[in-house]
């Protein structure tokens, strides 16, 4: 009786009511996604700060040990360009807004897209807020220990290599994020059209 009032209801109920009923189901939907994605870029950015912590500790211990000014100059800018990066992560991640269910769907949505497209755009630009401030030290500290040596010339190109590594799966991991936002604009373009 009850599976047949049900039924009942929802055929008698106006249009708007089913699509909004559809709204919320797609955006619960989109938010389980999403959270699996946010989840995914919280580990990252423990793992990024764990990583820039320990090598800010490793290469403070290094400094007092350095033989050269230019090595020290190099290990000097390592732990700047960690603390940059730490800095730029966590900027990044507190720009994310919780979810106000008090707001319009659209609006939560905007929050969300935006949040998403920060998110991208620092994996698109980790050649210069990551790589770049920490090979050019990495390369002058190399230089002020081993100079033009043998060893000196296989470090700085497995430098390069790891660097072009890290580069390429940034920019895969980045391609990654596109079907979201691309779904949360087409889901805002569709209520937009909707009001």
């Amino acid at each position: 009786m009850e599976d047949n009032e049900l039924k009942n209801i929802w055929k008698n109920a106006p249009e708007k009511e089913h699509i909004q009923f559809d709204q919320h189901k797609i955006l619960n939907d989109m938010n389980l996604e999403l959270k699996k994605i946010d989840n995914s870029l919280k580990w990252r950015n423990i793992r990024e700060i764990g990583v820039g912590i320990f090598l800010i500790v490793l290469f403070g211990m290094r400094f007092f040990s350095a033989q050269s000014g230019l090595e020290k100059l190099g290990i000097l800018l390592i732990i700047l360009a960690t603390l940059f990066i730490i800095y730029k992560l966590v900027t990044v991640r507190n720009s994310k807004q919780s979810i106000d269910h008090s707001i319009s769907i659209k609006d939560q949505l905007l929050q969300t897209r935006n949040y998403l497209k920060r998110e991208q755009n620092l994996g698109k630009n980790i050649l210069y807020w990551y790589i770049l401030p920490i090979v050019i030290p990495l390369i002058i500290m190399s230089l002020g220990c081993y100079g033009l040596s043998p060893f000196g010339v296989i470090y700085l190109l497995s430098i390069g290599a790891l660097s072009y590594f890290m580069y390429y799966l940034n920019q895969r991991g980045v391609k990654k994020l596109d079907p979201y936002i691309t779904q949360i604009e087409e889901k805002i373009q569709q209520l937009e059209a909707d009001s």
